[in-house]
């Protein structure tokens, strides 16, 4: 016999022997019994209830300690490099038309266009492809199962959605470089949302569990019950009582 089978068949044996003891007291109107049985109810579901504060406890200061304040660090860095690309962008001359594909230089936009245009017909699946430079940044382009994508290269990299045409493209990246506000704006929420879940998650971790003097004090009442029933059935079966 396994040493795991013979504890559980001792502790079967135990708790046989405690019921006989429990029989009797019910028999004999002992009131300890109608007490200890709504004490072993009460106790096993606060054990329950702390088992859970527990664990929602272990992830909160998770979450506090390293979950946020990482991505807190993340967005920061990100918002750190968006605003040097920002000031990248404030160089251009807005006024003057330049855009550079495959390492020719072009200073007419219906040129670049065709130029952008032939290149995408051109550009092999699921490989990155070194479109060009415009207005500071250089530009990639890739084509894969979930669509067609041009990458603006700074700090940062940053992906928008490409057009089929070259002056589509061209459009989509003068409209990219419009917006550097709103995803400043975006990325600024984004750090004060999870300063915010920082606190929540360190307020609720803080929070002690409430029913912790209830789960105490009626363990240990449960532990002076279960000791006076255990003497009761040692005498009942003849064993010394010391």
């Amino acid at each position: 016999m396994h040493a795991g089978t013979t504890a559980r068949t001792c502790d079967d044996i135990d708790e046989m022997v405690l019921n006989f003891a429990e029989l009797k007291a019910i028999a004999t109107g002992n009131p300890l019994i109608k007490e200890k049985m709504a004490l072993d109810s009460e106790v096993q579901k606060l054990q329950l209830l702390k088992a859970h504060y527990d664990s929602q406890k272990y992830a909160l200061q998770d979450a506090y300690l390293e979950e946020y304040p990482a991505r807190i660090r993340k967005e920061t860095e990100k918002l750190s490099r968006l605003q040097e690309d920002q000031k990248t962008i404030a160089k251009e001359t807005k006024d003057i038309f330049c855009m550079e594909v495959e390492g020719i230089a072009y200073l007419e936009r219906a040129e670049a266009a065709q130029a952008v245009e032939d290149l995408l017909l051109r550009a092999p699946k699921g490989v990155k492809v070194e479109l060009g430079r415009y207005r500071g940044f250089n530009i990639l382009y890739q084509q894969d199962i979930f669509g067609r994508n041009l990458g603006i290269c700074g700090r940062n990299t940053y992906w928008i959605d490409a057009s089929l045409s070259g002056s589509g493209c061209i459009r989509r990246l003068d409209n990219f470089f419009t917006s550097w506000d709103k995803m400043e704006q975006k990325i600024k929420a984004k750090i004060e949302e999870y300063r915010n879940a920082l606190k929540a998650a360190k307020a609720e971790y803080e929070k002690p569990f409430e029913r912790e003097a209830e789960l105490i004090e009626k363990s240990q009442r449960l532990s002076q019950i279960n000791a006076s029933l255990e003497l009761d059935r040692k005498d009942d079966s003849g064993e010394a009582v010391t």
